[in-house]
């Protein structure tokens, strides 16, 4: 329902804008004119900014995130077993299945695209992402609780 008020108010936006721009007021055009190259601008301001991350990530701007959830998990797991704990060890072995499957997601997901479909992939990864970092600081807080 909400959907179809806002297209329908976006369609009617760009009827208007259409409108002023061929048929308006002097005044009209040069307002639908100068509202059309700003939207022309963020598009291309967005496609940059979509081109750059992706540049980043193929130059491996996570690998280095993906390395650190690795090292903490590392030290983690050293604390764990020097003080025997199964609990926590365990968890971490699930985190790490866990970030494991992240990372295949991240490879088979294209960061170039912009479909519907991709952005919500994306999103999701990053949500994922953001449950596992929260998960491990919950474990490693229950075993320096235990130290």
């Amino acid at each position: 329902m909400i959907k179809t008020i806002i297209r329908l108010g976006l369609l009617l936006l760009v009827g208007v804008l259409v409108y002023n721009y061929f048929l308006g007021t002097q005044e009209e055009k040069e307002s639908s004119k100068r509202i059309f190259n700003e939207v022309k601008d963020l598009g291309e301001a967005t496609w940059n900014l979509l081109k750059s991350e992706k540049e980043k990530f193929d130059e491996g701007k996570y690998d280095e995130a993906l390395s650190k959830i690795d090292d903490i998990f590392d030290k983690v797991k050293g604390e764990a077993s020097k003080e025997n704990n199964q609990e926590a060890l365990q968890e971490i072995r699930d985190l790490e299945f866990e970030q494991e499957k992240l990372k295949d997601r991240i490879a088979t997901t294209d960061m170039e695209s912009q479909e519907p479909e991709a952005a919500k992939e994306k999103e999701a990864i990053s949500e994922e992402w953001q449950r596992i970092l929260k998960k491990t600081e919950e474990v490693m807080k229950k075993v320096e609780k235990q130290e």
